[in-house]
């Protein structure tokens, strides 16, 4: 019970997010708006790493266009020093091949770097299916082929934050 007489939350939980409506049936027997709360942000912060800067315009643009915040690296060692200092990315777009360190290596050093890491999309030119089972034995959490959609994009951000992938 909450306020006066009469007066109640109710409370229940869809997809992860948990609604709320404040009834009093003293004035009205019509529930109040609900308001929803999400049990994690619906905002993310999503790091991606690849070697080539218009790749990344193209990534983050469609990042941003979901209404998500970007941070970027240049390769695989960028991205793990970006990861040390951001304890808050909650999903990482990897891309398979680079320099200094791939996506490979990067999966590899991951664990070592970070006390938890975030969930990792391999991201690559090269849609082969070697290459795809590879990715997830190092530890990606998903795989999707360049070149992707917002529509692509969306369904694999929320799966991997599910736990689906």
């Amino acid at each position: 019970m909450f306020g006066g007489a009469g007066a109640r939350i109710d409370r229940a939980e869809f997809d992860g997010r948990i609604a709320s409506c404040a009834v009093d049936e003293a004035l009205t027997a019509t529930p109040a708006p609900l308001r929803l709360h999400s049990t994690r942000s619906l905002r993310m912060k999503i790091l991606i790493v690849d070697d080539s800067k218009p790749v990344r315009r193209m990534m983050a643009s469609l990042v941003e266009s979901l209404g998500h915040d970007c941070l970027y690296a240049a390769d695989g060692l960028e991205g793990l020093v970006v990861l040390m200092q951001n304890e808050d990315v909650d999903v990482v777009l990897l891309d398979r091949e680079m320099p200094n360190l791939d996506g490979i290596g990067f999966l590899e050093r991951l664990g070592e770097t970070t006390k938890s890491a975030p969930p990792v999309i391999m991201v690559s030119s090269h849609n082969d299916p070697e290459l795809t089972l590879e990715a997830l034995d190092a530890g990606a959490a998903a795989f999707i082929g360049k070149p992707f959609d917002a529509e692509g994009l969306k369904e694999q951000l929320a799966a991997v934050t599910r736990g689906d992938a």
